[in-house]
């Protein structure tokens, strides 16, 4: 094609697009503006207007970057040797950078032209920059939403096929590849879950096919606000969240559930075992404990009868023998009965009630005021008004509160009257009720080991008991879904901490008032 130079150029210089006129070899025979910035990095602030000061390029190879100088010579070359009326095309990145910091990419057009009797190539680079860098976003998103083990769809407004990730065709294996199904109906989907093999588990799907895809359709215009777990023919369980953008879009998201369900499955039948287990333990306890006791009545009764018949009248072996015999008896007695108290905690099921902690605690103290004045002991607890109410079983909290009141006031510091405070804080579960002596303390490595039955840390010598009190306080507070522990440091004191559930609002008026009568 002959051109005329003069009117090429007025016709070319101001065009967006790229233009140049160049020999065979890439020699710049004319470039407009356009095509002067591809080899000169434009200002940040660069307007169309200043392109007409930028240097023009010596070579077609100046304005691209260097990887793609064979591609633009092979597409000269080709231009040259075909008729006038064919191109040749590539595409590649300029040499200079875009106002965003990165190269432009452009494609090139290259046809044959006649100028001023030189065959020369005429070369028209289009920016497709943003289509490019689109495409590059559209890929990096695909492969990112590829790489998620959960399964996800878009429908568009009109309910076509937008988009679906790798995991959603792993989970549902006779989908075809997103190419081929974008822009597809909803129905086209549906349609194959129930086409044979028929991996839909409901039943409708098989009796009435258009009634099943009309609930789906539903289903899709109006999604659960709520996530919730579905079970498949195929015996996986997933957990489905569906939702509707703002633009009226259909989103679907599946995480496959199985191996958490079959988890919590073996899980819960432990804990029904455990549950058993403990019932029956239980059971032998309280059985057990039972009847012991007729048998252990009548042998310590026999005891003390040859202790007092014949204390005196035997040598002192004999006595120190019959003195140890009835106390073994008794301490066996305590243990039983210990054992026994320990196996009724929520025989009785009762179920929990709003529990005034006034009350509870105004209780344990008339039934300590003995060991509290025998002790020289100053017990201190909140002022009534300020004492919450609490859901659970008062008789169980009497016995919880005395036994740790209890211990504070038999553990107390040789040199020392025990002082016990009682404080109430509210706690994220509900109330925190502490306890807090000046004791003999605790170590640390024994704070586990102390709620656990039949542990003591002291011989009977030095402090009575079983060593069963603790374990009770803990069975009752697991039973009421709270939390106990101690904080403790030997040869100073000690403070458990209890947190019970607290009552909900409204429910404490009764209580509260009958507490205060």
């Amino acid at each position: 094609m002959r051109v005329r130079p003069n009117v090429f150029q007025a016709m070319m210089e101001d065009l967006p697009q790229a233009v140049m006129v160049t020999t065979a070899d890439g020699m710049v025979l004319w470039c407009n503006a356009a095509a002067r910035t591809l080899c000169d990095k434009p200002p940040p602030d660069a307007v169309q207007s200043d392109q007409a000061n930028a240097p023009a390029p010596r070579t077609a190879f100046e304005t691209i970057a260097a990887d793609a100088h064979d591609a633009l010579r092979d597409m000269i070359a080709r231009a040259l040797g075909t008729p006038e009326t064919d191109s040749a095309h590539c595409r590649c990145t300029s040499a200079a950078t875009g106002p965003t910091g990165r190269p432009r990419w452009l494609d090139w057009s290259a046809a044959p032209v006649d100028w001023e009797g030189v065959r020369a190539a005429r070369l028209i680079g289009v920016d497709v920059t943003a289509d490019v860098e689109a495409n590059r976003d559209e890929r990096l998103l695909r492969e990112a939403l590829d790489s998620i083990p959960d399964a996800l769809v878009l429908f568009d407004t009109d309910d076509t096929v937008l988009f679906y990730n790798q995991a959603y065709r792993d989970f549902f294996w006779y989908m075809p590849p997103l190419e081929d199904m974008r822009g597809r109906p909803f129905e086209d989907v549906v349609r194959r879950s129930m086409a044979p093999p028929r991996v839909v588990a409901d039943p409708l799907a098989l009796s009435d096919p258009d009634a099943y895809i009309a609930k789906r359709r539903r289903r899709l215009h109006t999604p659960s606000p709520e996530p919730f777990e579905l079970f498949t023919a195929e015996g996986r369980w997933h957990l489905v969240r569906e939702r509707r953008t703002p633009e009226g879009r259909f989103i679907g998201i599946r995480s496959d559930i199985t191996d958490r369900k079959r988890v919590e499955e073996r899980l819960s039948e432990l804990v029904k075992e455990l549950a058993e287990s403990n019932r029956e333990l239980e059971q032998f306890a309280y059985v057990a404990s039972h009847d012991l006791q007729e048998p252990l009545r009548m042998v310590t009764s026999y005891l003390q009868l040859l202790q007092r018949r014949y204390a005196g009248k035997l040598d002192d072996t004999a006595d120190e023998f019959i003195r140890h015999a009835v106390d073994g008896g008794a301490r066996m007695q305590r243990l039983i009965q210990d054992l026994l108290d320990y196996s009724r905690i929520g025989r009785g099921k009762r179920p929990p009630v709003p529990v005034p902690m006034a009350g509870v605690l105004h209780q344990v103290l008339r039934n300590l005021s003995v060991a509290t004045a025998d002790n020289g002991a100053t017990v201190t607890v909140p002022d009534p008004e300020s004492l919450p109410v609490v859901l659970a079983d008062q008789g169980e909290l009497v016995r919880l509160f005395q036994n740790i009141i209890g211990n504070a006031l038999k553990y107390r510091h040789p040199e020392r009257p025990p002082v016990v405070t009682v404080s109430v804080a509210p706690d994220a579960d509900g109330w925190c009720i502490s306890v807090t002596d000046n004791g003999i303390g605790i170590e640390e490595a024994h704070y586990d080991r102390i709620f656990m039955i039949f542990q003591r840390l002291h011989g009977r010598e030095s402090y009575a008991g079983t060593g069963i009190g603790l374990a009770i306080a803990k069975k009752i507070v697991d039973r009421h879904g709270g939390r106990i522990w101690v904080e403790s440091q030997a040869g100073e004191g000690s403070s458990f901490h209890i947190v019970l559930p607290a009552a909900a609002a409204g429910e404490d008026d009764m209580p509260v008032i009958m507490a205060r009568r």
